[in-house]
């Protein structure tokens, strides 16, 4: 569950967040996959921007939310892409969707 969900008066944990934001991470929660399949590579994170661009870091930040593995830098984003199965279309419309909200 994303910080900001579960923030109140200077607390972070999860009795402090509301109903529905346990419910949506909860929709959102990612198992590993027990042999992850190589999907993504460091070209996949250059070409979408999640590298080597000024806002890289928020970008990671923001499509780490909506797929539910949280933030982290270029290596272990990668690293989660994979070991959570996550699929090509979901990544590119979790992309998009972030790019969209700036």
């Amino acid at each position: 569950m994303p910080r900001d969900r579960a923030y109140k008066n200077g607390d972070i944990g999860v009795e402090n967040a509301s109903i529905e934001s346990i419910r949506e991470a909860l929709n959102k929660v990612q198992t590993e996959v027990e042999n992850p399949k190589i999907e993504f590579t460091m070209e996949d994170m250059i070409k979408y921007g999640l590298v080597d661009t000024k806002n890289a870091s928020e970008l990671r930040g923001d499509v780490g939310k909506i797929l539910g593995i949280g933030y982290g830098n270029a290596k272990q984003f990668l690293n989660r892409l994979n070991r959570y199965g996550i699929k090509r279309e979901e990544f590119e419309l979790a992309v998009n969707k972030a790019k969209e909200g700036k």
